[in-house]
This record gives structure tokens, sequence and C-alpha cells, in this order.
């Protein structure tokens, strides 16, 4: 990529970290789909990265919890904090897992 473009990419990655950082308060967590769709089977790849990109972008911990399965493939949530939170992160998680084992989903 040119200089201009490498340049306009930081940029957007600090804004983009500054406004999730507004966003979780500095103490936080934000919750947010996964994908933008099911999982798709090993042979077609990995699905689409677009819901991740701009909290890879911003530099944010991320991580994704399972929260059960559409079409027979699983599905979850994405949790993202700023850098350093990544005790509130797994909380969350840890919360989110043992909400979701409490509930018949028969």
């Amino acid at each position: 990529v040119s200089e201009p473009v490498y340049r306009q990419a930081i940029a957007r990655a600090s804004d983009l970290m500054w406004y999730f950082s507004d966003l979780v308060d500095g103490n936080g967590v934000l919750l947010a789909a996964a994908t933008d769709g099911v999982a798709p089977w090993l042979h077609e790849g990995t699905g689409s990265p677009k819901i991740q990109g701009p909290y890879t972008l911003a530099g944010l911990a991320v991580l994704a919890v399972p929260t059960g399965h559409a079409k027979g493939m699983p599905i979850g949530v994405q949790l993202a904090t700023t850098v350093g939170g990544e005790g509130r992160l797994f909380a969350a998680a840890r919360a989110i897992e043992a909400g979701l084992s409490k509930l018949d989903l028969r």
C-alpha cells in the first residue's frame, strides 16, 4: 500500500481504539455477534473476518464464547475490552457460560 493509505489506516486504528475505549468506559466489556452467520464447514473456509476486524484493528482484547448450535454448527458471541482488561473479559465469559449451563435448551 502507499504511504498515505497506510497512514490513513493507522489513524483509523487509533480512532477505533478510542471509540471502543469510550464505549467500555475503561472498565466494561462489549458483547457482540461473533460472526454474521453460522459457522462454515471446514472445507468451506473459516468464514468472514469482517465482524472481528474492527476489534483486531483497534488492538482490543477479544474472545468468543460458544452459546449454542444452529444448523448443526456452533454459534457464539464475541466479547471485547480494552488492552489490560483481560481479567474482565474472562470473568464475563465465565458468567455467560455459567448462565447458559442453567438453561434447558432442549
